[in-house]
């Protein structure tokens, strides 16, 4: 069985009713029967409002069916990038928007790609996607770790001020009067 077998495909579709594009159709069906992905087929507005399509995503193909909703392709794709999941863009129709590359990490199909070039830009995001889970998992531990660690900072700082003003509070407030000996106070915390 190969990689795309045991995959699950999340299929965006923008600017359209959602319902599995024809591209789509086309590419999976390049697949032996045994390896062919599920796919989960949601517009964006959805994807939009419920992030565990994002947040359980393992692979992802985003397919703007016409010019319209480039901002909400651009959000769910930043979305899918923050969550490091391989993603496939595909635009429908040339128009303005499709002159623009896709972000970096973003796999970009031309327009006129055919089933054989998306089966192969699939197969080869389907083999990333367990060293992207790990590097996901990892990310996600290290983002628990530094935030552990902003708290033991926050908490020394705080220590560390109340240690300044503790050192201030037993400094006397009036130094004593004399008429020969001028004082001058600087006060650095330790």
């Amino acid at each position: 069985m190969g990689p795309a077998g045991r995959m699950s495909i999340l299929v965006v579709v923008v600017g359209a009713e959602a319902s599995e594009p024809v591209c789509v159709r086309a590419a999976l069906d390049r697949f032996d029967e045994a390896d062919r992905p599920r796919c989960q087929v949601v517009g964006v507005e959805d994807a939009l409002r419920d992030m565990r399509y994002v947040a359980d995503a393992r692979l992802a193909w985003v397919h703007r069916v016409n010019g319209t909703g480039a901002s909400q392709e651009f959000e769910l794709v930043g979305r899918l990038l923050d969550r490091h999941v391989p993603t496939l863009l595909t635009r429908g129709a040339p128009d303005e928007t499709t002159k623009h590359a896709a972000p970096t990490g973003v796999a970009l199909a031309p327009p006129d790609a055919t089933p054989q070039t998306l089966h192969g830009m699939l197969t080869a995001l389907a083999s990333q996607v367990d060293a992207m889970t790990a590097l996901r998992a990892e990310a996600d531990l290290l983002r628990l770790q530094q935030g552990g660690l902003c708290d033991q900072m926050d908490k020394i700082d705080e220590e560390l001020r109340m240690a300044a003003q503790l050192q201030r509070d037993m400094l006397p407030n009036r130094l004593p009067p004399t008429d020969r000996v001028r004082f001058k106070v600087l006060y650095r915390p330790a």
